[in-house]
């Protein structure tokens, strides 16, 4: 009799074990995947990241609930004045109305510009250090109406050590607490490419396999890189999650890569330039759609790119090397004295800095 109750006890000591090790685990990457957006929400609207982190936790079982797999709301946000798109789920009534996002990022987003609310007010009096305040006042404000919402993200908070990442963005250190994810690579349609987030990128065409060399930019003594290998399979969930990762291309230039659900107005309200700047920049019209790996420009290209020549493989279009080398298209076809809409042939030499 006593050997089975030791038994017993023996397999619910591991089967908590067990359980608690998956939470820590699951917590663990929850936080990994969305700390930076967490941080960079924090420094846009003024929202302690930790606040953001441990209410997206608890608010969405670390993105395994329903509303967080089906819809991508991280935080319980319901209807209301809602526009955008819907997902019905069971919550103190069957069939509530939650918004649902295109993106992940589209939810830390909305939950941001959510509590900038009137009756959120009082919160941004606190010091951004008082996570504590926060919480408390987030149920009082009437966020929540579970008694335990405010030590349910205290609890997060203090195992979790999120109020970490509140203290780097107040001293300016975001990018230490980063590193771990400094490489992000990518795969687009325009070309395959991989960055390191510092001021060089490396490129290669998809459709070619490697192709290295080095150009030397002369009006700045700074060499930069021009090859590529990249994959982005396993580093989709983070970066989808995430605010855009800003790149700089080889010709002195800032792009980012179109992510599934993007839209045009969504990237334009995040890096705060017009619509119809987007479409300019990259050579567009209002109604081509987004694709998943684009390479979208965040200004203007320029008339010439820092290679002088470029020779036209299998799969190209002058719009695909247009992105590619960061030229705007109209000069590209000036240069060449070819009729705008025409595409040149397989082998034939385009010239990128003067023209033919």
């Amino acid at each position: 009799m006593f050997k089975n109750v030791k038994n017993l006890l023996v397999l619910l000591l591991i089967f908590v074990s067990a359980n608690s090790y998956s939470q820590t685990a699951a917590n663990t990457a929850y936080i990994k995947r969305f700390k930076k957006v967490a941080m960079e929400e924090m420094k846009i609207y003024g929202i302690p990241a930790s606040i953001t982190l441990a209410q997206g936790m608890l608010e969405s079982d670390n993105g395994k609930s329903r509303l967080a797999k089906k819809g991508n709301n991280h935080f319980g946000i319901k209807c209301a004045d809602w526009k955008g798109k819907k997902i019905y789920h069971n919550d103190n009534r069957r069939g509530e109305c939650f918004r649902s996002y295109p993106s992940a990022w589209g939810s830390f987003r909305d939950h941001s510009k959510f509590l900038k609310r009137k009756r959120y007010a009082r919160l941004f009096k606190l010091k951004k250090t008082d996570y504590k305040g926060w919480a408390h006042g987030l149920r009082k404000a009437g966020y929540a109406t579970d008694r335990k919402y405010p030590s349910k993200l205290i609890k997060l908070i203090k195992d979790n050590k999120l109020y970490v990442f509140d203290k780097a963005v107040i001293n300016g250190k975001t990018s230490e607490l980063l590193a771990s994810t400094s490489n992000i690579k990518f795969t687009t349609s325009q070309g395959t490419y991989t960055s390191n987030k510092n001021t060089s990128s490396k490129h290669t065409n998809s459709n070619t396999g490697s192709n290295t060399s080095n150009s030397t930019n002369k009006n700045k003594n700074t060499t930069v890189k021009t090859s590529t290998t990249v994959n982005t399979t396993n580093t989709a969930d983070y970066s989808y999650a995430s605010p855009h990762t800003i790149y700089e291309h080889r010709n002195d230039l800032k792009y980012i890569v179109v992510r599934k659900g993007d839209s045009y107005a969504e990237i334009a309200e995040e890096f705060k330039v017009k619509i119809y700047g987007l479409i300019e920049f990259n050579d567009r019209n209002l109604d081509t759609p987004l694709v998943e790996g684009d390479v979208l420009y965040l200004e203007t290209k320029r008339k010439k790119a820092l290679e002088e020549k470029y020779k036209v493989k299998n799969g190209d279009s002058m719009y695909s090397i247009s992105q590619k080398m960061g030229i705007k298209l109209e000069y590209l076809y000036k240069r060449n004295r070819i009729q705008f809409g025409k595409q040149p042939r397989v082998g034939s030499i385009l010239l990128l800095r003067r023209y033919r």
